[in-house]
């Protein structure tokens, strides 16, 4: 079991470094630079008060490497009220590997990137996740709102700002399909 885990973590990385540029995300339209103000790696979130759910999950799974990884990813956190709404997550590694990757998406998007794309594709963009699945961007007002096959979520807190990617704070699990 700890072999298909650290398996579906190297396909992870493996797969971001081969996507650059060509990742399915309609946002991520020659987006790949490093940020000027980038700081640190997407793996320093784990170290937050406020994601200590989501930092456990990542570490039983063994995922962290991901996110030291070189990137650029693009991380959408769900926060610890969002992970506890989601209830238990059950204890299966390739399971929960496979649900931490739906957060995940390769490239670095920002939230101007998928505003455009939404404006650009008749309200509603897709975004390629590290897990496979699609979510679906639209705007309810100033926010976007996502929604895969097993959930939705709205970016609450966009754009903090690392080295290997961007982090967009979100108020959903988004579980892949089942």
């Amino acid at each position: 079991m700890i072999a298909r885990v650290t398996l579906l973590c190297a396909a992870v990385l493996a797969l971001g470094a081969c996507n650059k540029g060509a990742d399915g995300n309609a946002a991520t339209a020659g987006n790949q630079a490093e940020p000027a103000s980038a700081k640190g790696t997407l793996s320093d979130v784990l170290a937050r008060p406020d994601a200590t759910r989501f930092a456990a999950a990542v570490r039983s799974v063994g995922m962290e490497p991901v996110l030291k990884g070189p990137g650029p990813y693009t991380l959408l956190l769900p926060t610890d009220a969002a992970m506890n709404a989601a209830g238990d997550l059950g204890t299966d590694k390739a399971k929960l590997a496979r649900l931490l990757s739906n957060h995940v998406l390769p490239g670095t998007i920002t939230v101007a990137d998928v505003a455009k794309a939404i404006a650009a594709h008749g309200g509603k963009a897709q975004l390629a996740t590290m897990a496979g699945t699609t979510l679906t961007a639209t705007r309810q007002g100033d926010a976007i709102r996502l929604t895969g096959p097993g959930g939705a979520a709205t970016v609450t807190d966009a754009e903090e700002v690392f080295g290997n990617g961007v982090v967009h704070r979100i108020d959903g699990v988004l579980q892949p399909a089942r």
